[in-house]
This record gives C-alpha cells, structure tokens and sequence, in this order.
C-alpha cells in the first residue's frame, strides 16, 4: 500500500464504510422497509479494484473513471454526467424546527455568558443569519449545539468533587 489513493481505498473498505456509510444505509433502509444491495462491494469486485493501476482507476478528476467508461455505450450522456450527491442527516431542518426550541436555551445569552467560553454576540449574529437564510451556518450550529449538551451533561451535571487535603 503505498499511495495516497491506495490508502485512502484502504481507509474506506476497513473503516469507512463499514463504521459509516453502510451503517446509515442499512439504518435508512430498514426504517423505511426496504431492501438495499451494494453490489460494487462483491469480494471479487473489490479485490480486483485494488489490484488495478491507479490510472485506471483516476482520469483526472473524473473519479468513476472505469465505471463511466464501462458503461458509456448504455446510459445517457446525462447520466454519464452527473456529479456525484450523497446524503446527510437534515440538520437545517432540525435547528430549525424540532431542536430550534433546544438550540435557543444552549446559546441565551444567560448560559453562555455563564460558561465564559464563547462570544455570546457572535453566536446570534450567526444564528440570526443562518435563520433568516441569508448565511448557511448549520454546521457551525449543529457544533455549537453539540458541544453545548455534552457541556450541559459533563460539565455541569456532574457531582462536584470535594477538595482534598493531602498531607505531607
């Protein structure tokens, strides 16, 4: 294994996809009753790919270079065209409905200046763009929204040690 495209093909098949993508897949699929194959994920398939010589596998940015090329004589040229889409959880719609009400507590201006961690005037610039959708900041929210429940339930619900005297 040696370049930086073999092993980042590496990093996918041992962790990425098992620990991640199929998960959610898999998720996604039976929440919905439906059936899923992942038919490029065959041994034999995949064996073969890691074998094959990088230029095969790239043509410039073209990523699905062999596939493409495979199978140009049967799809559409649009087809042939598209750029590649995955899917995400739907974060903006949940800050702004189901978690907006939550998200609100987290970033007051009473708990963040009682942590004296973060700008308080700073995250409602950005949550005030983000709502009236004239900036995307749902990632820097859904961080912010994180944080502040791990912050809520390590930090501030733990049991406060007692000090202890430590003799000499």
């Amino acid at each position: 294994m040696g370049s930086a495209l073999e092993k980042g093909d590496y990093v996918d098949i041992n962790i990425v996809l098992e620990g991640d993508m199929l998960t959610k897949v898999d998720r996604m699929c039976m929440r919905n009753s439906l059936e899923a194959r992942v038919p490029f994920l065959d041994s034999k398939i995949v064996e073969a790919a890691f074998r094959m010589p990088i230029e095969y596998k790239l043509n410039g940015k073209n990523k699905k270079y062999i596939l493409k090329e495979t199978f140009k004589d049967l799809l559409p040229k649009r087809t042939l065209k598209f750029s590649k889409k995955g899917f995400s959880a739907p974060i903006d719609y949940w800050l702004k409905s189901e978690l907006n009400a939550e998200l609100r507590k987290v970033i007051s201006k009473e708990f963040i200046r009682s942590q004296n961690i973060f700008n308080h005037e700073e995250i409602q610039h950005i949550y005030n763009e983000h709502m009236n959708e004239t900036e995307n900041h749902a990632g820097k929210l859904w961080n912010l929204y994180v944080f502040q429940k791990w912050y809520q339930k390590k930090i501030l619900e733990q049991p406060k040690l007692k000090p202890t005297v430590q003799r000499i």
